[in-house]
């Protein structure tokens, strides 16, 4: 019976993957998995640690508001993307150009969750022709702590057994939440709706399995990137950074501390709620619309389609 559920519980994720419509990409910098919904302006998600272009609805509904195309992305060495032997953000944020290019898309909005901050970032460094805002949600932040090598082989045994990691999610989901930066004096106060919400997003991360290598990358070669201290003042797009007081994960005040860096940038303090908003996310779902729609400058048209009709006519 055990083991019967577990096995129920990773069929129901893998046909759950199998219908969210992921496509891969064959770019001029490789291959890169991802997925498209929704209608309007042109929004590039991109996940954190433990997640993949699959959760991209999931993901994305309590913090956006319909009137955006999403295009959720799996990282380096996540779900369908492959981990190359460059695998920092700085390429990563290249592979987002590229994709682009594939998608006949001139510019974005970018929002990077948790470890796929990075990677945001510097694509708006690196690319602030194609970024028209840039979104860091509860954001990795320096300086960070390398784990030591014994670490890195617990890690590895552990995100890679479905399993365990299922017997986490089904039997101990306080231990899981507070994974997932869920502060304990909120967890006693979920409402019935933060709930399921919850309990959908730790069944998104399976199969693990899937996911090891982006895992892996980000706790040994993505996050540590930042440890290089980004040229923050020199970010030109309008920027939003939004993080909780309480964020057990990323330290609030070093987020408010780079806010202060970016010349065009609002820093919007969330009191409560942790790593994800929990009670707090209309408010980041107002205020991510807002700024999208207001800073979105696309080649002469809001339409995404006049956007991708102007980009073929330049190349």
């Amino acid at each position: 019976m055990f083991y019967s559920r577990f096995k129920k519980d990773i069929s129901a994720a893998k046909k759950r993957i199998s219908f969210s419509g992921m496509k891969i990409a064959d770019t001029k910098l490789g291959k890169i998995e991802y997925t498209t919904f929704g209608e309007g302006l042109p929004v590039l998600w991109v996940h954190g640690i433990l997640g993949g272009a699959d959760q991209g609805t999931l993901s994305s509904q309590p913090l956006i508001n319909k009137g955006f195309e999403l295009i959720a992305v799996s990282r380096f060495g996540y779900m369908g993307s492959p981990l190359p032997k460059d695998s920092t953000p700085a390429a990563q944020a290249d592979l987002y150009a590229a994709l682009l290019d594939e998608l006949k898309i001139a510019k974005v909005s970018i929002v990077g969750f948790s470890a796929g901050g990075p990677s945001a970032l510097q694509f708006a460094l690196r690319h602030p022709d194609r970024c028209s805002s840039l979104i860091l949600l509860s954001a990795a932040v320096p300086p960070y702590k390398v784990p030591s090598g014994i670490t890195r082989f617990i890690a590895k045994k552990f995100f890679q057994s479905n399993f365990i990691f299922w017997c986490l999610a089904k039997y101990f989901p306080t231990l899981m939440m507070s994974m997932m930066g869920v502060p304990k004096p909120i967890q006693k106060k979920l409402s019935a709706a933060d709930k399921k919400w919850l309990d959908n997003s730790m069944f998104s991360f399976l199969p693990m399995s899937d996911r090891i290598n982006g895992i892996l990358n980000d706790i040994w070669i993505s996050n540590p990137d930042l440890n290089k201290i980004y040229p923050y003042q020199e970010v030109t797009v309008p920027t939003l950074i939004i993080h909780a007081v309480d964020d057990p994960m990323p330290p609030f005040t070093i987020a408010k501390g780079i806010a202060g860096q970016i010349p065009n940038s609002k820093f919007l303090p969330i009191k409560s709620g942790g790593h994800l908003h929990i009670g707090h996310q209309s408010i980041v779902k107002l205020s991510i619309s807002n700024f999208i729609v207001n800073n979105q400058k696309s080649l002469g048209s809001t339409s995404t389609n006049a956007q991708h009709a102007a980009w073929q006519d330049q190349v």
